[in-house]
C-alpha cells in the first residue's frame, strides 16, 4: 500500500521518487527530522537536504532550519487539492497549445512528416530533463541556451553535468543571459572556480553536485583555456527560454506567467528551424553589440 501511495503521489503531484517517499512518510507519520526521514525512507543522507528543500519550494512542507533540521508537513488536503487543480489547469493549457500547433502545421504547407522531422511534447520538467540531458551529452558541435527576461524556475543544476561533459568533449557552449542576473553571476563563478581555479568550494556553497568522474577529468585538464575557449557568455535579453543543440535540436520552454514554472516543453528535431533560430540569436547579439563576457575570467587561467 505504501508503494502505491508513493507511485500515486509521484504521478499526481509530479514528484520525484525521493520526494514521493519523503512526502508519503510525512503524510503517515507527521513531522520528522531529516536524519529520521533518511533512515525511514532510504533516501541517502547526502540527498535528503536537497529533497527537503525541493518539497519546501513546491509548497508541500516547511523546513525548520534549526538543528536538528526538521520537516513539518503543511495541510495536505489543502495543498494536494490546490496542486491537482493547478495540474488540471496546466493540462488544459497544453491541450489548447497542442491544438494550435496542429492547426499551424496543417496551414504551413508542410506535406510530409519528413519535413517536420520530429516534434515531441514534453509534459513536465522530469521528462524535459531526461531528453535534454541525453541530447546535451551527445552534443559534438554547439549548445546555445538563453535565459528569458522573466526568470524561469528551472532546476538547471541537474543538467550541469551534461553541459560540462559536452564542453569536455569539444562542444561549444553559448549562453545568453540578461544583464546583472543571478544566472550571469553564478555561471561566471562556476566557470572560474571549476575550470580556472579548480576550486570546488563554489559548488558546495550552492549545494551543486557534479559527477566525481567528470570532476576528475576537469581537474586533470592541463590547459583550462582550451576549455574556456569553448564557452561564450553574452548579455542579451530574449523573451522565450530556448536551448539549441548542434544546430539540429531545439527546445522551447513554455511557462506559467504567474508561477514562472515550466508548464510544458516542445522538442523539435529540425535542421532548418534550429539553424534559423541560431542565426536569429546571432543577429540579436550583433545588433545589441554584446561582447563575450567570459573574457573577464581568462586572465585568471594560466
Amino acid at each position: 500500500m505504501l508503494n502505491e501511495l508513493v507511485r500515486l503521489l509521484g504521478e499526481l503531484l509530479d514528484l520525484s521518487l525521493y520526494e514521493s517517499k519523503v512526502y508519503a512518510t510525512l503524510l503517515i507519520k507527521g513531522s520528522m527530522t531529516l536524519s529520521e526521514l533518511s533512515k525511514e525512507t532510504g533516501v541517502p543522507k547526502t540527498k535528503i537536504y536537497h529533497v527537503s528543500r525541493s518539497l519546501e519550494e513546491k509548497g508541500f512542507v516547511e523546513l525548520i532550519r534549526v538543528r536538528p533540521y526538521r520537516l513539518i508537513i503543511k495541510d495536505p488536503y489543502k495543498v494536494i487539492g490546490e496542486k491537482i487543480r493547478t495540474r488540471c489547469s496546466e493540462l488544459e493549457t497544453k491541450r489548447q497549445a497542442l491544438y494550435v500547433l496542429i492547426e499551424k502545421i496543417r496551414g504551413s504547407g508542410i506535406e510530409s512528416f519528413s519535413e517536420i522531422a520530429s516534434i515531441k511534447i514534453l509534459e513536465n520538467e522530469k521528462v524535459l530533463m531526461k531528453y535534454l540531458s541525453n541530447d546535451l551529452r551527445n552534443s559534438r558541435s554547439s549548445i546555445i541556451a538563453t535565459v528569458s527576461k522573466t526568470p524561469v524556475k528551472f532546476n538547471w543544476v541537474e543538467i550541469l553535468d551534461a553541459v560540462l561533459e559536452a564542453i569536455l568533449n569539444g562542444s561549444k557552449f553559448i549562453y545568453l543571459v540578461p544583464g546583472n542576473s543571478m544566472s550571469r553571476k553564478l555561471f561566471i563563478n562556476i566557470m572560474r572556480s571549476v575550470l580556472c581555479e579548480k576550486n570546488l568550494d563554489i559548488l558546495r556553497e550552492f549545494s551543486i553536485h557534479i559527477d566525481h568522474y567528470l570532476i576528475q577529468r576537469i581537474l586533470k585538464e592541463n590547459h583550462p583555456l582550451d576549455l574556456l575557449n569553448r564557452v561564450e557568455l553574452y548579455e542579451v535579453e530574449v523573451d522565450i527560454p530556448l536551448i539549441i543543440v548542434d544546430d539540429k535540436i531545439v527546445y522551447n520552454l513554455f511557462t506559467d506567467p504567474l508561477s514562472n514554472r515550466i508548464v510544458f516543453s516542445v522538442r523539435y528535431e529540425n535542421n532548418k528551424y534550429a539553424r534559423a533560430l541560431s542565426t536569429f540569436l546571432e543577429l540579436v547579439r550583433l545588433f545589441k553589440g554584446s561582447r563575450n563576457i567570459i573574457n573577464e575570467i581568462r586572465s585568471l587561467c594560466h
